[in-house]
């Protein structure tokens, strides 16, 4: 799978780095005009890396129309946004931070690394894979360069990282090719089969009452783009059957995915199970394959 290799620095200062979300200035910010649809750089040539293949849980969700700022159970969102920067190599005893997560202090402030990305998402954000230090491609391939990435590379990723520690969530899309996308689903099913980190707590399946807006800030741990979906529910739809609108909702929606397993294409509200104000998904997270918007 071809992708484009950037050399720079990571910039944690006036930014609310979560667990699948950091800012990066590549060495030459010319360089982005390379990548697939449109980043948005600021002043410094910094731009907004969204994490391939994971989601962490929500630290400062802005629910759309509504103006609200929500987080899912604080432990593990909080657990994988400081796993990412120490995995880059920040010190986390130096990290001063607002309430509202943006960090007002660090020793470093920006560290070295590399990401492999190909596009941005309709947001401006460049979806990479993250990594500390130096590229060891440097020497044959300098940053700018389209590479060929194999799977095992990815082991050295965050991202990786993130998954093997059970940190966060996998979500696959489709333009992730299979060769890569495979090697992550294998570490995101071992994570979850030996009840390794937040997997001790899930319950996207196993199922929940959800009966107000606090099980799902405070007690459900559950996929984030299940979150998302069901707090925006929850705060901008007629609720007061409960969940019985909540099949609509996600109908109109529409989140494409592809089972794997069965190569067939369906819609996210088929693959959830309501009953009065019990729901869940039927299919582990690592066996969906979103389709991009």
């Amino acid at each position: 799978m071809p992708m484009l290799l950037l050399e720079g620095m990571f910039s944690i200062l006036n930014a609310a780095p979560d667990g699948d979300s950091i800012r990066f200035i590549p060495h030459n910010p010319m360089l982005w005009k390379q990548v697939r649809g449109r980043v948005r750089p600021n002043r410094l040539g910094g731009v907004q890396l969204r994490l391939d293949a994971i989601d962490s849980l929500e630290t400062h969700f802005s629910v759309p129309g509504v103006g609200m700022r929500l987080h899912q159970p604080e432990y593990w969102g909080n657990a994988a946004a400081d796993r990412l920067l120490a995995f880059l190599g920040f010190d986390l005893q130096t990290i001063q931070r607002r309430l509202d997560k943006t960090i007002t202090g660090a020793e470093p402030a920006m560290l070295p690394g590399y990401i492999l990305t190909r596009f941005a998402d309709r947001n401006g954000r460049a979806i990479a894979f993250a990594f500390a230090g130096r590229s060891p491609q440097t020497l044959t391939q300098p940053s700018g360069t389209w590479i060929q990435v194999e799977a095992d590379w990815l082991t050295a990723s965050a991202n990786h990282d993130l998954l093997a520690t059970g940190l966060a969530y996998p979500t696959i899309y489709s333009k992730l090719y299979p060769a890569l996308r495979e090697a992550l689903i294998l570490t995101a099913r071992q994570a979850r089969l030996n009840q390794v980190g937040l997997w001790t707590e899930d319950v996207t399946c196993q199922g929940f009452q959800l009966e107000s807006l606090y099980t799902l800030t405070h007690a459900a741990v559950i996929l984030p783009k299940l979150f998302r979906r069901l707090a925006s529910y929850w705060l901008t739809e007629t609720n007061a059957l409960g969940l019985a609108g909540v099949q609509a909702y996600l109908r109109a929606i529409n989140d494409r995915v592809i089972l794997p397993t069965t190569g067939e294409q369906t819609s996210l509200d088929r693959l959830l199970e309501v009953k009065d104000n019990w729901l869940r998904l039927t299919v582990q997270p690592e066996d969906l394959v979103f389709i991009e918007k």
